[in-house]
């Protein structure tokens, strides 16, 4: 943690002993100058380690800046990218790797690659998101990319697997169903048609919709019925995976709720559909006298059941997130402000009545705002406007409902 002049003031392990010290490197500076998050790009340290920095700017809510909070990314030494992409399968020829804007090397299971500038692997970087291609280099064996953008960084996942490895299991099968099929000529196109139509299928894996595509496909005897639903089966392992993975990327662990992941996933939901909501933005009061007083056990406590009633007062189609601390959102989708204020109240009451395990009772503070589809407003001044409210309850005394303005 380093303040607005560039000195630390907290370090983590203590053993770096930088406490107190002035940074002047490049990452810091441009941290301080910018004051807004940063993610460096790949840098050699002074003992020779590369290293991404990664820093988020402190401010208080009059607006001053206080510095910010830093870490760093050794890339040589075993991270995130390790335990995201380190348990893919590798002895097939399939390759992974991370990349920076200028195509240097973050993540390879070569550990020898990292660091290194490589030639474009897709071509020229411009327009480039999502996608999909084949490669075929003179004198290469044919291979399968898929391609991701990370968009706040400018990192460029890469998975490339031969061609040939991909479809082996599918065309040697193939094969041998078409060689015992020989003497039955009359049959020989009803046998071929539906692995025919199943290899097709296998081809477009990730296209939306596949699945239902494949259950469509009338497989008749076997050794048809044997692959339909071993594809099945391997989409429904990978979706669901995929899923999991997801879910708990976006799940508080504490309260089952939204984190600020999730959140941030349907708000650019409603924003790609222009869906107008409300937003309550809900802060347990003098929470740190919870935890000076009981103990963090009993404050993590009073957050799950804090969380458990607002999820019971949400209607079906509300969103209830944790948005770090003891500060919660509801989003009400289609909800005018009016009626947001008459359910922010309730939750307000049905909190203030409730007599929790080892505190008694506590109360919230609720600030309130309205977003309405459209961009005479944006959706982020939107929230900032419920987190002013917020303040103003806050400053009211406490246990209070307060509006934004309106627009």
């Amino acid at each position: 943690m380093v303040d607005e002049q560039g000195t630390v003031k907290a370090i983590s392990p203590e053993s770096l002993t930088l406490k107190g010290m002035h940074l002047t490197s490049e990452a810091s500076r441009e941290a301080l100058d910018m004051r807004q998050p940063i993610i460096s790009k790949p840098t050699l340290s002074a003992a020779n380690n590369l290293l991404v920095f990664v820093s988020w700017p402190i401010w208080i809510h009059d607006g001053d800046y206080l510095g910010y909070v830093g870490g760093t990314i050794y890339l040589k030494k075993k991270i995130i990218l390790n335990a995201l992409l380190g348990e893919q399968f590798y002895r097939d020829g399939t390759s992974v790797y991370v990349l920076d804007s200028n195509n240097q090397v973050l993540y390879h299971q070569n550990r020898q690659l990292i660091g290194k500038v490589l030639p474009a692997i897709i071509g020229p970087r411009e327009e480039k998101s999502n996608g999909s291609l084949m490669l075929s280099q003179s004198g290469e064996v044919k291979q399968l990319a898929g391609y991701a953008v990370v968009p706040t960084t400018g990192w460029m996942v890469v998975a490339l697997k031969p061609i040939n490895v991909t479809l082996k299991p599918l065309s040697g099968l193939l094969l041998r169903v078409l060689k015992n099929s020989m003497p039955f000529a009359l049959l020989a196109r009803l046998i071929a048609l539906p692995l025919w139509q199943l290899a097709r299928k296998a081809s477009r894996m990730d296209a939306q919709g596949v699945s239902k595509e494949i259950g469509g496909i009338s497989a008749w005897y076997f050794e048809a019925a044997q692959v339909k639903r071993a594809l099945l089966t391997g989409i429904g392992l990978v979706q669901d995976k995929i899923g999991r993975f997801k879910s708990e990327a976006q799940t508080d662990p504490l309260t089952q709720l939204l984190n600020r992941r999730g959140l941030n996933a349907v708000l650019d939901y409603y924003q790609t559909l222009r869906q107008p909501f409300s937003v309550l933005t809900l802060d347990i009061d003098h929470f740190k006298n919870v935890n000076d007083s009981w103990g963090l056990d009993v404050g993590d406590r009073v957050i799950r059941q804090v969380a458990s009633t607002l999820r019971a007062s949400a209607r079906q189609s509300d969103v209830v997130c944790r948005n770090g601390g003891e500060k919660f959102l509801m989003l009400l989708p289609g909800t005018p402000l009016e009626e947001a204020l008459i359910i922010a109240e309730r939750v307000r009451l049905g909190i203030a009545e409730a007599w929790l395990t080892d505190v008694g009772r506590i109360t919230l503070s609720i600030g309130v705002s309205a977003w309405n589809g459209q961009q005479e407003v944006s959706l982020e001044a939107s929230l900032k406007q419920a987190d002013a409210a917020l303040y103003r309850a806050k400053n009211a005394g406490l246990n209070c409902v307060i509006a934004a303005p309106v627009s």
